[in-house]
């Protein structure tokens, strides 16, 4: 069994990457397992998305034969695992004081992720039962499925980071990254402040790229959300090929029979009937002006990656 983990800042493309690879007869997709949790206990206090904390097949966990079998496969309730790191975790029910220095440790590992690699902050932040949660979970996923890979598209760099610590020879990592302006214009609209939504971005890269440095090259693919739309068939078969899988025409567009993924945009319920396409709403949705000032805050990986200001 491996791993495939998609990692990528929200609003980036994620949900229809992993609908696309579930379509894959090696690949089981299980979508955003970091929240698995929260679905098994109905707990929306730790994960509130726009709809309904149920499998893709329409059901809750409890009701659902896929979710039954990994259960009973995995040995424990769902509710047991610990698969997110303390500090992200939401709940209301602990002292205030608990709660903000959560907070703190959550805003100074955003800014400054390389604390993460210092062994003793590590020692202090680090969990490698996440780790040991997941790959038992992936264990579990792979014996009923009977798929060489289990994709995981969390996206949080930090839980990568576990699971590099603990088991890095098995895991495979797709890297996706989108244009500023895309994932800036898609988090405005659900009421995230632009100055705060282009830092994001920048640290989501920043995450990235280092906690993915210590895997070997042939373990990290790095694709862009534009190219993913654009030219579908030829980012596939690069995908494929780093997977070490034969091409499937499936995998050209969005999957939802038969899969039973987490997590994810909405757009996941819709499946198959929205096709592969470019988003490029935010040149209507961001004034030269706001891009412009964005284009300054992410200047440095923005460039890297080869998205300008717009202009």
């Amino acid at each position: 069994m491996n791993v495939i983990y998609i990692t990528s800042d929200n609003r980036s493309g994620s949900t229809m990457l992993y609908m696309m690879l579930g379509g894959h007869s090696n690949i089981t997709a299980l979508g955003e397992i970091y929240h698995l949790r929260a679905y098994a206990l109905q707990d929306r206090s730790d994960y509130d998305p726009v709809h309904e904390l149920i499998c893709l097949c329409g059901k809750r966990l409890s009701d659902c034969e896929y979710w039954t079998k990994i259960e009973m496969a995995l040995g424990k309730s769902f509710d047991l695992l610990k698969l997110k790191p303390y500090y992200v975790v939401r709940d209301k029910q602990r002292a205030a004081l608990d709660q903000y220095f959560r907070k703190f440790i959550w805003w100074a590992l955003q800014r400054l992720p390389g604390l993460y690699e210092n062994r003793i902050t590590y020692r202090i932040l680090g969990d490698k039962v996440i780790a040991t949660d997941s790959f038992d979970l992936y264990e579990a996923v792979s014996k009923v499925s009977d798929t060489p890979y289990v994709l995981d598209s969390s996206k949080n760099p930090f839980r990568l980071r576990e699971l590099i610590y603990k088991d890095a020879d098995r895991i495979k990592v797709i890297i996706l990254y989108r244009d500023y302006k895309g994932v800036i214009h898609s988090k405005t609209k659900r009421g995230v402040p632009l100055k705060k939504a282009a830092m994001e971005w920048k640290w989501h890269v920043r995450q990235m790229d280092l906690f993915s440095k210590s895997l070997n090259e042939n373990q990290v693919l790095r694709i862009r959300y534009e190219d993913l739309c654009t030219n579908t068939e030829k980012e596939m078969h690069r995908i494929c090929g780093f997977l070490n899988l034969t091409f499937e025409p499936a995998v050209l567009q969005r999957n939802r029979q038969g899969l039973h993924q987490i997590g994810g945009s909405p757009s996941k319920f819709i499946g198959g009937e929205r096709p592969i396409e470019l988003d490029k709403s935010y040149k209507e949705g961001l004034t030269a002006k706001e891009i412009s000032f964005a284009y300054k805050l992410v200047r440095t990986e923005a460039d890297a990656l080869g998205y300008d200001n717009g202009e």
